[in-house]
């Protein structure tokens, strides 16, 4: 869980050459309003939503400015290895919104949370 009045969350090429742990992160805003960056993509998250983050490749999350409480992500981290997905299906399904108020989006929240 990470809680910050304001946070950017930076992985560059470089930090992946120094170390890959070859992980997957799944990221739900629990208070405040998140926007991450990756494979050429966007995701403006709101309270409850979800995110996939790849470790093996550059990602920028900011999360918590304009609010004065701050924000909140709970991030799940595990190996790569456990989601079994060709590398482009895990390319295409990071840094996409996945809503957290209907459907599987609001049944993982609500697990998560």
């Amino acid at each position: 869980m990470l809680t910050a009045p304001s946070l950017t969350i930076r992985r560059t090429p470089r930090l992946i050459r120094r170390a890959d742990p070859e992980t997957l992160f799944v990221t739900c805003t629990v208070r405040g309003h998140a926007v991450g960056e990756q494979a050429g993509r966007q995701a403006d998250l709101r309270i409850g939503d979800l995110m996939l983050r790849d470790s093996s490749r550059p990602y920028l999350t900011r999360f918590g400015s304009g609010d004065p409480a701050g924000g909140r992500l709970l991030s799940l981290q595990f190996p790569r290895s456990m989601l079994p997905l060709p590398e482009r299906s895990v390319r295409r399904l990071s840094a996409v919104r996945i809503r957290g108020d209907r459907g599987i989006g609001a049944l993982a929240s609500q697990f998560l949370l």
